[in-house]
């Protein structure tokens, strides 16, 4: 497959993977077993982690197209519109004769904690030989998640092959993750995983980055480790925060790689990435749902370059790192 320089390719990111509607369910607090509780709002709303992410990169001001399956019900037009309205392109997405995948997103409100309850059915599964390799490899970074496996590492196979960055959403140690860890770039995997962050590095990808919910994040390439404190917001819904990272960091991301080309990934300033990676998922925690608080480049540059923002002081690492970068040993965010 004949690659292309980066400033030839159509779309700046590609997302394959997941796509959901979200029933989410606000609550004071979650009572406990066998007692009663009061519901304070039930709405229905678009959501799934890759869609999310490509929304989030759309407002962003990135071009973008997500490759997804839909079921043939009501729920796939909501989240077809969704993505549509935002400017990322679907026409190469499958429609099968099945349910959308449905989630039940419970919202502590006093918290903003949220509890999650999917359903998604087999036949969204994407045939692997049958991906668009061709708007694959047209593209600048690639995201995929673990949910449709086998078709994810085709479609990571394929973008490695034609040198499009690929980016890997997991939150969990799925059966088969071995199989895809080869051909990603960059992994970001949630909190649950950050203590196996140097297994998951040996297996292939050149950085690893772990989300930490409201402490930010930490990322780490087998030599250095990069820390970047959470944002400090009135949070009102967490939902879809790590998928709105996601799209931050790819965003930022390719900024650095329009700049260092080839040797990017190597020389790239992680904590600038994770700062502004870190400042989308603070402001999408301001309104209920996946994707209503996604916010636009603006918002994002004003949060990160204001003094006064404040910041998480707690960043949660378990092993300590063999090697900080400069910067951060002068700042003081290092161990």
């Amino acid at each position: 497959m004949q690659k292309k320089g980066e400033s030839q390719r159509h779309w700046d990111v590609v997302g394959f993977g997941e796509n959901s509607v979200d029933l989410v369910v606000q609550v004071d607090r979650l009572p406990p077993p066998d007692q009663k509780g009061a519901l304070l709002a039930v709405d229905t709303r678009p959501g799934g982690q890759v869609a999310t992410a490509m929304v989030g990169c759309a407002r962003l001001g990135l071009k973008a197209a997500y490759l997804g399956v839909f079921g043939q019900d009501e729920h796939a037009a909501l989240i077809r519109r969704s993505l549509g309205t935002d400017g990322v392109v679907v026409s190469h997405c499958r429609t099968v004769a099945a349910d959308t995948r449905k989630a039940v997103v419970l919202v502590e409100r006093e918290t903003a904690n949220r509890t999650v309850l999917a359903r998604r059915d087999a036949a969204l599964d994407w045939p692997p030989d049958a991906l668009p390799f061709d708007v694959i490899a047209d593209a600048r970074a690639l995201l995929v998640d673990a949910t449709d496996l086998d078709a994810s590492v085709a479609a990571a196979t394929a973008a490695r092959a034609a040198g499009v960055v690929t980016v890997a959403d997991v939150d969990a140690d799925v059966p088969g993750l071995a199989r895809l860890l080869p051909v990603i770039d960059v992994l970001v995997v949630s909190q649950a995983l950050a203590d196996s962050r140097p297994d998951l590095m040996q297996q292939g990808p050149t950085v690893v980055i772990a989300t930490l919910g409201a402490d930010g994040a930490v990322a780490w390439d087998g030599t250095c480790e990069w820390r970047s404190p959470g944002f400090v917001v009135p949070a009102e819904d967490t939902t879809g925060a790590g998928d709105a990272f996601r799209a931050g960091l790819i965003t930022r991301l390719l900024e650095h790689l329009s700049v260092a080309g080839d040797s990017g990934l190597q020389t790239a300033d992680w904590r600038d990435i994770l700062d502004f990676a870190n400042a989308v998922a603070a402001l999408n925690c301001l309104q209920a749902g996946a994707q209503t608080g996604l916010p636009r480049r603006a918002d994002v540059d004003a949060l990160v370059t204001n003094p006064s923002s404040e910041r998480s002081n707690r960043i949660w690492v378990r092993e300590p790192p063999v090697r900080l970068r400069s910067a951060e040993r002068e700042s003081g965010t290092g161990a």
